[in-house]
């Protein structure tokens, strides 16, 4: 059920809710519920806080709208904002969602994700209540539509009105975002609106230009002393290595000679050894020998 769209005043479309409460309350689909709706307008809010209650059309029962937790109502409501800046009163649009949304303040300065953010909420820009979802504004009818859960919609009481600043839909995450994920908006850099506005493009592209005269400087005048002091240094570098490959190999060398005469030298000490011992075996036989001699003699 929609009620007529009425200038300056609010506007509930029940949607599936209308039907099943006919259907629990056995009501003719042919009659149009009755709604009871209380508009709280707050000073510094730009749409006003709705409340409503249900009734039967031909016995004015009050239905209960617990039927209907599972649904969404839609609300339209009248507001008078400036068109210009209609996005702003967008939560889904780029410029709350998007870190490469440009947009310039008055005071020609650039705005982070989180300062928007923080701006919606102080300054109560939101355009729907707690627990509902912008879904578009109307610029023609003036109306901004937003779909809500059916949840809490009964009339505001003191503890409501003394913390109002609950009653908006507001941005809960207010974390930082971390300045490497600006590097995906390189492409700004080149596109012509941003390019010659920004004083840190003048400076980038003055340290390149002299980057540059620096680069055709050195090559015109110290690239040749630089390449001959790089090559001595390489050359005598060489150099060096090959003294000292030079040095290992004569010490390699005196090794091996040390080696063999020490070997000659065990060699020569065990044929003394030998020999000592075929002299001492000889010795040994010769004194057997006369003694078996004299052991014959009578």
């Amino acid at each position: 059920m929609l009620n007529k769209l009425f200038n300056n005043i609010s506007s509930i479309n029940l949607g599936e809710c209308e039907n099943i409460l006919k259907e629990k309350y056995k009501i003719n689909q042919n009659k149009s519920l009755l709604i009871f709706m209380v508009s709280y307008f707050i000073e510094e809010y730009n749409i006003p806080i709705i409340r409503f209650e249900i009734f039967n059309p031909v016995n004015k029962e009050q239905l209960n709208i617990s039927f209907c937790l599972n649904n969404n109502i839609q609300i339209y409501m009248s507001v008078l904002i400036n068109d210009e800046n209609s996005f702003k009163y967008n939560p889904n649009n780029d410029y709350y969602n998007d870190i490469c949304f440009h947009y310039t303040t008055e005071n020609g300065t650039d705005m982070v994700l989180i300062d928007r953010k923080k701006e919606y909420n102080m300054n109560n820009i939101s355009l729907c209540e707690a627990n509902c979802n912008f879904k578009e504004y109307n610029s023609k009818t003036k109306k901004v539509l937003c779909e809500c859960n059916i949840n809490n919609r009964s009339f505001l009481n003191l503890e409501d009105l003394i913390n109002k600043e609950k009653l908006l839909n507001n941005f809960i995450d207010l974390k930082s975002t971390s300045n490497l994920l600006v590097m995906k908006c390189y492409n700004l850099l080149l596109s012509k609106g941003i390019f010659f506005k920004n004083i840190g493009n003048y400076i980038l592209i003055s340290i390149i230009i002299i980057h540059i005269i620096g680069i055709i400087l050195f090559y015109i005048k110290e690239y040749q002393s630089v390449y001959a002091k790089i090559n001595n240094i390489i050359e005598n570098k060489k150099e060096k290595e090959n003294e000292e490959n030079e040095d290992k190999k004569i010490i390699h060398k005196d090794d091996i000679l040390k080696n063999q005469i020490n070997n000659k030298r065990n060699v020569d000490a065990l044929e003394v050894m030998h020999a000592n011992e075929n002299l001492s075996n000889i010795s040994e036989l010769n004194t057997r020998k006369i003694t078996m001699i004299t052991k014959i003699k009578p």
